[in-house]
């Protein structure tokens, strides 16, 4: 029995390393050159092997010594659609050829490994900053550099899709790509990338999309992401916040403004304005109305 190599990642290259010897223990190698085909790969215990051996690299004799083999098991190919992609699975690999070794025919159970499932790819991929749930394209319909047929996305799920960011997996070649969505009517979500272009990838059955976050809109629209020249240069709504109430960098920046530049004092009230100049935006209490020492927000 082989070892157990641990978790792969999708699109990998397994090494399964074997040697061969005679009964006294002395290296050998068979009787002829094994082929690819003398190799099966099997999953979740199925009594059924991969139908291709595509994707698989025989080198025997490493290193020109004797006896010391590898096969490379590429999972990157894609000969069979999905065997690769699905979510996780055991996979084991055999080797039965029609070769001998002295003089009998062998059978050998190699090494084995787990696919990655979803959520691993998830977690490899974008750390803690996704949401521990994906969801799967399940049909070609729609699908392309701007729409996702999310028929497998669960109701509760869809309230809030749109003006999300998603991040869509392209499962085939094992590649992501960031977007976000501009309307969402079940099961279809109409999609950008960042810049406001279409993605860069065509979406298809048996890709993955995570929610990694939300894209704040302006009047109900979605622009592209800001700059640092919008940051810089952009214009501000201009805004206050109430006595006692939580801030937004937008209404600190014009509180600060307003009160270093806009006031009037009239006994123990301090009243500050708008950029208007005439407009009040809070009020303050002075603790004296002739030397004062302290001042507290009012209004």
């Amino acid at each position: 029995m082989g070892k157990y190599l641990g978790v792969r990642t999708r699109s990998s290259t397994v090494v399964v390393n074997y040697a061969t010897s005679l009964a006294t223990g002395a290296a050998s190698a068979f009787s002829a050159t094994l082929e690819t085909a003398d190799f099966d790969v099997y999953k979740n215990g199925s009594e059924t092997q991969r139908a291709s051996s595509n994707g698989y690299t025989l080198d025997e004799a490493i290193d020109a010594v004797t006896g010391l083999s590898q096969l490379l098991v590429d999972m990157s190919d894609n000969s069979d659609a999905g065997y690769w992609t699905t979510d996780g699975g055991y996979i084991s690999v055999s080797l039965t050829p029609d070769e001998t070794l002295d003089g009998v025919t062998i059978a050998a159970w190699l090494d084995s490994w787990d696919l990655e499932t979803h959520s691993q790819v998830a977690q490899r991929l974008f750390g803690s900053f996704i949401y521990p749930t994906d969801s799967i394209v399940a049909t070609t319909t729609n699908n392309s550099t701007t729409s996702i047929n999310l028929t497998e996305i669960v109701d509760a799920q869809t309230a809030k899709l749109a003006g999300e960011v998603l991040m869509v997996h392209d499962a085939t070649d094992d590649r992501v790509f960031p977007v976000r969505c501009t309307a969402f009517t079940y099961p279809q979500a109409t999609v950008v990338g960042l810049d406001g272009a279409a993605m860069g990838i065509t979406v298809a059955a048996g890709d993955h999309v995570w929610r990694v976050g939300q894209f704040t809109a302006t009047n109900g629209s979605l622009g592209s992401l800001p700059t640092s020249t919008d940051i810089f240069t952009g214009t501000l709504t201009e805004a206050y916040s109430t006595d006692g109430s939580t801030i937004t960098l937008s209404t600190a920046l014009y509180e600060l403004l307003a009160l270093l530049s806009e006031f009037s004092v009239s006994g123990t009230t301090m009243t500050v304005k708008k950029r208007d100049g005439s407009t009040t935006a809070m009020t303050l209490t002075l603790n004296d109305a002739t030397t004062p020492t302290s001042i507290t927000r009012a209004t």
